[in-house]
């Protein structure tokens, strides 16, 4: 999920330049592909970066939420790495690989964790990755997801964006949750104002990503980001 994430938060990968930098959030809901892995409970983030003047880029950020039944927890912690090249016809290619490790509260013994590797494209208006997990949720199940976006700038301050993703289960999925393809949505609205940002925005996927079906339906995403 962390590709799109980076997507969303940054609109789209461009040239690299050497630049460390970070953010923290607030957020009503966490969601990744469209499913919620904070109870649909509000969450607090930390993310920092750095982008080298060769094209590598990396990052890592940790996610705390207001759990039900045991208050204030870590909820987990994304990582990724990845190199980006800007050709001088205004497309961007990438590659790169990224982790996630969540805990799922209040499901008891749950736990959202695999790594993948993606390749990408961008022009600075569209973008598409590909992903692939060779072990996504356990040993030996193999999945993909595609994922298009499309960010507009109607002033300096205002950014739109869109986001489709699309699920799929391509090898030892028998027997387990992970069973059907998968398609998710994302539209978003964020204002700037300085170094913050406010976002408010509507996420949904179809069917349900997790046992519980009401993780995955629509629902309004708000927050705000801190950059610097």
């Amino acid at each position: 999920m962390l590709g799109a994430a980076v997507a969303a938060g940054l609109g789209l990968a461009g040239p690299a330049h050497a630049q460390l930098s970070g953010s923290v959030s607030l957020q009503n809901d966490y969601r990744i592909r469209g499913a919620s892995v904070s109870d649909k409970r509000p969450t607090f983030s930390l993310t920092l970066s750095d982008d080298l003047s060769d094209g590598v880029y990396f990052g890592a950020s940790v996610i705390l939420g207001d759990t039900t039944s045991e208050g204030v927890q870590l909820l987990g912690h994304t990582e990724y790495v990845g190199y980006a090249h800007h050709n001088l016809n205004g497309l961007t290619w990438e590659v790169g690989a990224d982790n996630v490790d969540f805990e799922i509260y209040p499901a008891p013994n749950f736990h959202l964790t695999y790594s993948e590797a993606y390749v990408g494209l961008s022009n600075g208006t569209f973008s598409s990755r590909l992903y692939i997990s060779p072990n996504y949720l356990q040993e030996g199940l193999t999945a993909a997801y595609g994922e298009l976006n499309a960010v507009a700038r109607p002033s300096d301050d205002w950014r739109l964006s869109a986001h489709l993703g699309y699920f799929v289960p391509l090898a030892g999925n028998s027997g387990t949750t992970v069973r059907k393809d998968r398609l998710d949505v994302r539209f978003d609205v964020v204002r700037r104002f300085g170094p913050a940002e406010l976002n408010v925005g509507w996420t949904s996927a179809f069917p349900a990503a997790f046992r519980e079906p009401w993780r995955s339906s629509g629902g309004v995403l708000a927050g705000v980001s801190l950059y610097f």
